[in-house]
């Protein structure tokens, strides 16, 4: 811990010109001759400036400890002061006494403050206010962490602490004209007519109403002690407004250069990354951010994914020349390792680097094939291994599919039991290999979901097998690649292992061909024909939701049960399975009381319309209508309903895709649609169209409902009608979205 220092009030000084040079003045000087502690314990140095032998002693060991007792010449002394818990100050001194001249003596006066005082709440009890307006003749007394010289914390505001080894001891203080203390210094603040509330970057503020109500106390002023905790203790908001030490960190590569001022990223070894804020106006906001690693010193903001932390002044930066590089691996889930390319361009791949892999005329085997997320920190990779009797037998690539479903046409796959249907002799084994390593423990519980197709001669049943060593696999099932050419099929696997797999080791999964039967109904070895990995591979936590009902509802539904396909919301990282469903409202309606048709689970939420992708070619794709009805409300008078919704965009709309091909290449209407059955309207209407949603993010909708009867139920539909073959493929429109959060309560006047 770094540790406070009072600076020398008096240099040394030594006696004049002597007839007698070999018995110079005795001189004996201490750098304060008082110090006034906190309750909770400090350690402070002294410095003894001396040109001879001497002595310490205290006057009670119980709570003063010296670092030496005797010394010859110019030394420092580290007192350290134990917490005092009682209700009353206490007093104490340390004598230093020159040992040959005992009348040459300095006497250094400590005072230490009760551990409880009347009057005074601390930042703990503090915190735990927030929210309210504070009333009463009571106030919170802590040392300044900020730096007013420096100038880089909140606007005329100050950041405060009454303890420095546990979290919530810190609290950020902010009145209407500026708090000018240093740090170190401690202050008193008043509570009357305060206020608790969060900024908007998050931080509790203690807002007083006056800035002359804030005094610095008698304290002794410390070197303020920085405690030192990780990333992840950042994240959580725990030690908000404290003064921190985070050690073992470097800036991110793409920072390198810039100046503090533009707010550069922090990392450590694991990839964990918290942003350093620097004003503009700081001391040292224009200088460039080095590119070593070390520690940073600072203040720190709301918990946040990636939190922000404020130097309090220049030398809070302790950065070297070295860099720490990082550890691969995966920090939590979902991942989606992403063959989607950013243009209808095979192999301008927009998430992983492509190497394609070519026939050995030795070992016959496709290899060298390999995807690597171009994201390095992850160090995921797909690799491929194929077999050929010749090189026309083998290709491994990567293909940009023309509805999204890029990905890696691979043959030819075989095993010892396709291949012994021509007496082939075969030795070895052919897959689909992912390779994850992991930063993170995997939840007891969770899903891997992916797409595949595959030509006729192509084998149709795989098995999945994941491994942590690549020995020993465990077989989660199998799955069937159901036909030829005509469209992606979706697949999701439970995994859910006996013992946790644990941060530091790898997942490995792996998809390989069983039998001999092939895609077309025959036997044979599946040479020469392809098998498809589509869009990539999706590692994600088995949902578990739990979102409050509002204490007022009449209906409520957030569909916290469902499960089921892809989350629309990961975004092109997942390609064409953007379309990948769960079960229809048919296998999970009734339990929630809900009755309808066309509409499929999402994870945690609802699709409203389909399109098939999977039985269908993609020029030949159709829309089908839904609808998502409650049950009766029950109650009669005016409601308001709140509903969240969210629009579709297919990510085959790219650059170079063809402009006909898929059918749903334009996109889909960002409409949702709610009827009111059963009694009521909504502006006079029955039949209202919510227009212009996003389709990255849910938005929250209100619509009030007049005259509703106990009758009344809501009904959740496209504003697109079912469409059929027969509708001219440029002539197709299309209507999916998606519905989560539907909340009705009375309506107050």
């Amino acid at each position: 811990m770094r540790k406070p220092i009072l600076v020398l009030a008096a240099a040394l000084a030594l006696a004049a010109c002597s007839h007698e040079p070999d018995l110079p003045m005795q001189v004996l000087a201490l750098s304060a001759d008082r110090i006034v502690s906190p309750s909770f314990g400090a350690e402070y140095i002294v410095e003894v400036a001396s040109n001879t032998s001497w002595d310490a002693e205290v006057s009670d060991f119980s709570w003063i400890a010296l670092s030496t007792s005797e010394a010859v010449g110019s030394t420092d002394i580290t007192l350290t002061l134990a917490p005092n818990g009682g209700t009353e100050r206490r007093s104490g001194t340390v004598t230093v006494t020159a040992k040959h001249d005992h009348t040459l003596s300095r006497v250094l006066d400590i005072v230490q403050e009760a551990g409880a005082t009347e009057g005074y709440v601390s930042v703990r009890e503090l915190r735990a206010l927030e929210g309210a307006t504070l009333d009463g003749n009571v106030s919170v007394k802590g040392f300044v962490v900020t730096s007013s010289i420096d100038n880089n914390y909140l606007q005329g505001a100050i950041a405060i602490q009454d303890a420095f080894t546990e979290a919530g001891c810190g609290i950020t203080v902010a009145a209407p004209s500026r708090l000018d203390f240093n740090q170190g210094v401690e202050v008193e603040v008043p509570l009357q007519g305060a206020s608790l509330v969060r900024t908007d970057d998050g931080i509790l503020t203690l807002h007083v109403p006056e800035a002359v109500g804030v005094v610095q106390t008698e304290m002794t002023p410390m070197n303020i002690p920085a405690l030192t905790v990780d990333i992840d203790q950042l994240q959580g908001g725990q030690y908000e407004s404290m003064y921190l030490r985070v050690r073992n960190v470097q800036v991110e590569e793409a920072s390198i250069g810039c100046a503090f001022s533009d707010a550069p990223l922090m990392e450590d070894i694991l990839g964990r990354q918290f942003r350093l804020c620097v004003d503009e106006d700081a001391s040292f906001g224009g200088d460039a951010v080095p590119e070593g690693s070390g520690s940073v010193y600072g203040v720190a903001g709301a918990g946040a994914a990636i939190p922000a932390f404020r130097p309090a002044k220049e030398t809070d930066i302790q950065l070297g020349t070295t860099r720490l590089g990082f550890l691969p691996g995966i920090r939590q889930l979902p991942y989606v390792f992403s063959l989607y390319a950013q243009t209808q361009t095979n192999k301008d791949t927009k998430y992983v680097t492509v190497t394609d892999g070519a026939w050995n005329s030795t070992t016959h085997f496709g290899e060298g094939f390999s995807a690597v997320d171009k994201d390095e920190r992850t160090g995921v990779r797909l690799d491929v291994r194929a077999y050929g009797a010749s090189s026309g037998h083998i290709r491994l690539t990567h293909w940009a599919d023309q509805g999204g479903h890029d990905n890696i046409p691979a043959k030819s796959f075989v095993n010892a039991e396709s291949m012994a249907v021509e007496n082939r002799t075969y030795e070895g084994e052919t897959y689909y290999l992912l390779t994850v390593p992991l930063l993170m423990d995997l939840p007891d519980r969770f899903h891997v979901s992916f797409a595949m197709n595959g030509t006729g001669g192509c084998i149709r049943e795989w098995t999945v097998l994941w491994s942590t060593d690549k020995t020993t696999w465990n077989e989660v099932g199998t799955y069937i690649i159901q036909n030829a050419n005509g469209g992606w099929f979706y697949y999701t696997f439970d995994i859910a292992p006996a013992a946790r797999i644990e941060a530091g080791s790898t997942f490995y999964l792996k998809l390989t061909p069983k039998g001999a039967t092939l895609v077309n109904g025959n036997t044979g070895t599946g040479l020469t024909s392809d098998a498809r990995l589509s869009c990539g591979i999706a590692l994600t936590p088995f949902l578990a939701e739990t979102t409050a009902r509002p204490a007022d509802a009449v209906y409520f539904e957030a569909f916290d049960a469902l499960d089921g396909g892809l989350d629309y919301r990961l975004g092109d990282r997942i390609a064409g399975m953007s379309n990948y469903c769960g079960a229809g409202i048919e296998a999970w309606g009734s339990s929630l009381g809900l009755t309808g048709s066309g509409a499929y689970a999402r994870p945690g939420y609802v699709q409203v319309g389909y399109v098939e992708t999977q039985l269908v070619a993609r020029a030949n794709m159709v829309f089908t209508a839904g609808q998502l009805e409650t049950p009766a409300l029950g109650v009669s008078g005016d409601l308001r309903l709140t509903f969240k919704a969210m629009g579709y965009l297919t990510h085959a709309l790219r650059p170079n895709a063809s402009s006909t091909d898929p059918a749903d290449k334009k996109g889909d209407q960002t409409e949702a649609v709610v009827e009111i059955i059963g009694g009521g309207t909504v502006g006079g209407q029955t039949r209202v169209t919510v227009s212009g949603l996003s389709t990255t993010e849910f938005g929250t909708y209100t619509l009030d409902i007049t005259g509703a009867t106990p009758a009344t139920r809501i009904r959740f539909v496209n504003s697109v009608e079912s469409q059929t073959t027969a509708v001219a493929a440029a002539s197709r429109t299309f209507n999916r979205w998606f519905l989560d959060e539907i909340c009705v309560t009375p309506l107050l006047p």
